[in-house]
C-alpha cells in the first residue's frame, strides 16, 4: 500500500489505484460499456498477495458483492491483534498440507516490534495516505475488522512452499528445497544437500532466497505454507471469538513449490476467477471444493477472457490506464 513516487500531483497509494480500477470496472458495467461484466477478480501471488489482501482488509471497494480477491502464497500476513500462533503451530519443519492450529497467544519474549503494520495493526512506524486514517480513528479500523467476513477473499496454498533458507534451526524439507540447478543466495544457516544450496523461492527464482524470515514473519510460522494455514485458522478462531462463529475462509490447495504460473493455472484459481470448474484428486481442495469438473491441473482448456477475443487489446488497456491517470488526478 505504499505511496507512489511519480510525476502526479501529490502521492497515491496502490490501495487507492485498486479503488479506482474496481470503481472504473463498475462505472463501466452501469453505462454499457462493459454489460456483460459479472465480477472483478483482483489476484496476488507472493508480494502480489502482501499487497490485495491488506488493500482487502481495508477497502470498503472490497465489500462489492462484484469483487473478490484471490492470492496466493505470500511471506507475511495482517493480524487483526497482538496474537499469533502458538509454539507448537510453528515447528521448525515442513508440517505439511493437513498442518492445523487452534492454539494463539502472545509470543514469549518478543519485541514489540512483531506486530508492526505490515504484520498487524500496530501503526507506530511509517504507513501511507491510504493507511492513516485507520491509524488515528479507531472507529475505522473496528468498521474494517468487522466488514472482512462479508469480503471476498480467497487463499490458495502451494503444498511444497515449504522451504526458509534465512532462518536458524530450520529443518529445510530435502525433496523440495534444495532443487538441481539453482544456486540461491544468502544462506547463512543452511548447509548445501549434495553440493546444492537450499533455495525458498524456486521455481520463481533460482538464484534468490527471499523468504521473509524477520520477526514478523517468523511468529506467524516457518515457512510459507504453515503460515498460510496458521492465517485461515488463525482468521476463523478470532471471528468466533468476537462472536461471530460462521466465519469461514476459502482456501485451497495445489502442488508444487513457490510458482506463480502454476498458482494461475491452478484448478481452482481458474474455477474462482473465470469459472471453469476443475476435477482434482481427493485432498487438494482444503475447505474449497469445486462441484464438477471439465478441467485438468495444468491443461486449461479455454478462458472466457483473453487478448484474442477483444480487438485491438493493448490500445484497449492502455486506454483505460490513461483513463485512471485521470481519475487520479481529478
Amino acid at each position: 500500500g505504499g505511496d507512489s513516487h511519480s510525476s502526479l500531483p501529490g502521492t497515491y497509494s496502490s490501495f487507492t489505484v485498486f479503488d479506482k480500477l474496481v470503481k472504473l470496472l463498475e462505472g463501466h458495467k452501469r453505462n454499457g460499456k462493459l454489460p456483460n461484466l459479472k465480477h472483478i477478480s483482483i489476484a496476488g501471488f507472493s508480494a502480489g498477495f502482501q499487497m490485495a489482501s491488506r488493500w482487502a482488509f481495508f477497502s470498503s471497494a472490497v465489500g462489492s458483492a462484484r469483487v473478490q480477491v484471490v492470492v496466493s502464497d505470500c511471506g507475511s500476513y495482517l493480524y487483526l491483534n497482538t496474537l499469533r500462533p502458538a509454539p507448537e503451530c510453528s515447528v521448525t519443519r515442513n508440517s505439511g498440507p493437513d498442518h492445523k492450529c487452534d492454539s494463539f497467544g502472545q509470543p514469549d519474549g518478543s519485541e514489540s516490534s512483531y506486530n508492526e503494520y505490515k504484520y498487524g495493526l500496530d501503526f507506530t512506524g511509517s504507513t501511507n495516505n491510504y493507511v492513516d486514517p485507520f491509524a488515528i480513528n479507531s472507529k475505522l479500523l473496528i468498521d474494517a475488522i468487522d466488514a472482512f467476513p462479508s469480503k471476498n477473499v480467497r487463499f490458495l496454498f502451494r503444498k511444497g512452499d515449504v522451504c526458509m533458507c534465512g532462518a536458524a534451526g530450520m529443518e529445510n524439507d530435502p525433496d523440495y528445497c534444495f532443487p538441481t540447478g539453482t544456486d540461491c543466495t544468502p544462506n547463512y544457516f543452511q548447509s548445501a544437500l549434495n553440493d546444492v544450496l537450499c533455495c525458498d523461492t524456486y521455481p520463481d527464482t533460482f538464484v534468490d532466497n527471499v523468504a521473509d524470515s524477520q520477526l514478523g514473519g517468523m511468529v506467524q510460522g516457518s515457512n510459507r505454507l504453515q503460515r498460510g494455514l496458521n492465517y485461515v485458522y488463525y482468521l476463523q478462531y478470532f471471528y468466533v471469538a468476537r462472536g461471530d462463529p460462521s466465519y469461514k475462509a476459502h482456501w485451497g490447495l495445489f502442488d508444487g513449490g513457490h510458482d506463480s504460473a502454476a498458482c494461475f493455472r491452478s484448478p481452482l484459481f481458474t474455477e474462482w476467477v473465470f469459472g471453469i470448474r476443475p476435477t482434482q484428486p481427493k485432498g487438494m481442495f482444503g475447505n474449497d471444493k469445486p462441484s464438477s469438473g471439465v478441467l485438468k491441473e495444468g491443461k486449461p482448456s479455454r478462458l472466457p477472457i483473453s487478448s484474442a477475443r477483444v480487438p485491438n487489446f493493448r490500445t484497449w488497456l492502455a486506454r483505460e490506464a490513461a483513463l485512471i491517470n485521470s481519475d487520479l488526478d481529478a
